[in-house]
């Protein structure tokens, strides 16, 4: 039977229908007991009133004031003695009761009536992941997003690199002096350069002007770190990569989207 395989829970149950009519038990019988004496509160209060305005020269006025409120006091004591005797008993029960519900949930917990994922739910809850203090060690998704943000830029950088490579010809790329000849580049990066002084090259023929602005190229490719995310900013801690074949901003910082952890499966961006 029910009763037999969960005891714990059969025994909470009854606790917990049997705490109201208990409470309304003894709520009731308070409610009665004020009604006993419900008129003789309001009389003893007016004649305390009385009595204080009294001057003190009327004494026999003041005497018998004195008496009537001693005779009603004497009738209100046993009702506030009962009262008093009531809401102990009261109490004495709820405790009880609650006593027996803390026992029952124990040996519910205990006794493995109720399992884990139904007493505390889904441990990947979002109200449990905010308040779980995240590892040090990447996740996997953090690991596999980095990765490939680390091999877009090698394809961009290999990419810039061959098309600033001896014997290919670049369109609207960076030239050292603006567009002069090979003989020029060389002078301009002799005079202006910042990784060069004014003794450091010698130009003989145009194949080393041109591997001298290609290195000179690269090195301020590789000092201009790009901008992702709607925040326009370097990459930094954990990303997720847009899945958009044609996505301008490609990865994106989980604050910024407000997320706790990388998405499983694909993810695309606002835009895409």
């Amino acid at each position: 039977t029910p009763e037999s395989i969960y005891p714990g829970l059969n025994d909470m149950g009854d606790a917990l229908e049997a705490l109201p009519l208990e409470i309304i038990k003894h709520f009731t019988l308070l409610r009665e007991i004020d009604a006993k004496c419900v008129s003789t509160a309001p009389k003893i209060t007016q004649l305390i009133i009385e009595f204080l305005k009294l001057p003190l020269t009327v004494t026999e006025i003041r005497e018998a004031l004195l008496s009537q409120i001693r005779v009603y006091i004497r009738e209100l004591m046993p009702c506030l003695e009962e009262k008093m005797h009531v809401a102990g008993i009261a109490a004495e029960s709820i405790q009880r009761h609650i006593s027996r519900i803390d026992y029952d949930f124990d040996l519910i917990t205990d006794g493995g009536e109720i399992p884990d994922l139904v007493r505390i739910g889904p441990l990947n809850h979002p109200a449990i992941i905010a308040d779980t203090k995240l590892p040090d060690n990447k996740s996997v998704h953090s690991q596999r997003s980095e990765s490939r943000r680390e091999a877009i830029k090698a394809k961009k950088a290999a990419a810039a690199a061959a098309a600033n490579a001896p014997g290919s010809t670049p369109s609207g790329g960076p030239t050292t002096n603006g567009g002069g000849d090979v003989n020029s580049a060389v002078g301009s990066s002799r005079g202006s350069g910042p990784n060069h002084n004014s003794s450091g090259y010698t130009a003989t023929d145009s194949t080393k002007a041109v591997v001298i602005t290609t290195s000179a190229t690269y090195d301020d490719d590789v000092d201009t770190e790009p901008v992702y995310c709607y925040c326009e900013q370097v990459s930094f801690g954990e990303m997720v990569g847009c899945d958009g074949p044609n996505c301008k901003r490609e990865w994106f910082h989980l604050p910024c989207i407000g997320l706790a952890a990388p998405p499983k499966g694909q993810w695309f961006c606002e835009e895409c």
